[in-house]
């Protein structure tokens, strides 16, 4: 089940998975799926073993940079766009919507 987490809870989970002295925040998957892209953890999975967000493996532990998942997200988003603008153009074009 998620949980809905403020906005000050978000930026202290982050601020624990930052590594002192590096500039580079590694998260963990289950805070990926639950805060960033809100998806399943096999779905997340799959993104990461499909090469679509990078990782590295310590033991059991898949770690993902935080600039790597915000990434992903902004290329999601402007295809969600794309798509959606195509659609719309469809429509008009087929003369299925109103105006």
């Amino acid at each position: 089940m998620r949980r809905n987490l403020r906005g000050d809870d978000v930026i202290e989970k982050l601020q624990r998975c930052r590594k002192e002295d590096s500039p580079i925040f590694y998260i963990d998957e289950a805070f990926v799926e639950e805060i960033m892209l809100g998806c399943s953890r096999p779905h997340l999975v799959k993104l990461l073993e499909e090469g679509k967000i990078q990782y590295t493996k310590v033991g059991k532990h898949r770690r993902i940079v935080f600039e790597d998942v915000v990434e992903y997200k902004k290329q999601m988003k402007a295809e969600q766009k794309t798509q959606l603008t195509d659609m719309m153009n469809l429509d008009e074009d087929l003369g299925l919507c109103d105006s």
